[in-house]
């Protein structure tokens, strides 16, 4: 497993080093020491609230915690959406088979009973 810099730390007093994950299953998952952490929390826990970065606590060389924002944050406007959806790869020649493939799923796996109804 490689680690980068991928921060752009520079020293300077209002970054944090943060360690980029490349092989993270969360694309590029930001990684820190457990004495990291202690040392820049306040602005830890900004950057996680603001930028909606998760952040992966170390001790050692072991992951022992996750740092992540409270809500999703999306960077798609609601305003967006619509365009967003129109821009996404139509289903080709193959949609209708897909579609029968989904209902077939659905009629052998029946949705379980809401035990809370």
């Amino acid at each position: 497993m490689r680690w980068f810099r991928a921060d752009g730390y520079d020293g300077s007093s209002d970054a944090i080093p943060f360690h980029v994950n490349t092989q993270s299953q969360d694309h590029a998952a930001h990684r820190i020491t457990i004495a990291e952490a202690e040392r820049y929390f306040a602005r830890l826990v900004n950057r996680v609230y603001s930028e909606g970065v998760p952040v992966e606590l170390e001790r050692g060389d072991e992951v022992i915690a996750h740092l992540t924002p409270a809500v999703p944050r999306s960077r798609l406007k609601v305003g967006q959406l619509e365009g967003f959806l129109e821009r996404l790869p139509r289903l080709g020649e193959d949609a209708d088979a897909f579609l029968d493939d989904l209902r077939a799923i659905r009629r052998e796996f029946p949705s379980e009973a809401n035990p809370w109804a």
